[in-house]
């Protein structure tokens, strides 16, 4: 094999070397982008859930200040 050969290969091979790392590189940027993606739309789930908490927490509250009220006037109405 002749010397020349010898670097046309190496050349090709480094080459082949590099179109590799920036497939890799490709994938792990894609990976992390779909993965932030995911991360909001967990967050936008939370927040919706903790919105929903919070207003039937306020109903309930309502429905319990209206029982206690109206517990008082039975009370005060039966004696």
């Amino acid at each position: 094999m002749l010397p020349e050969d010898k670097d046309y290969l190496a050349r090709k091979e480094r080459q082949k070397d590099l179109l590799r790392e920036v497939e890799t590189d490709q994938l792990q940027q894609k990976s992390s982008q779909q993965r932030e993606k995911s991360d909001r739309l967990d967050r936008k789930a939370a927040q919706w859930v903790g919105q929903q908490m919070v207003r039937w927490g306020q109903e309930l509250q309502r429905y319990s200040t209206g029982s206690e009220a109206d517990e008082a006037s039975f009370s005060e109405n039966r004696d």
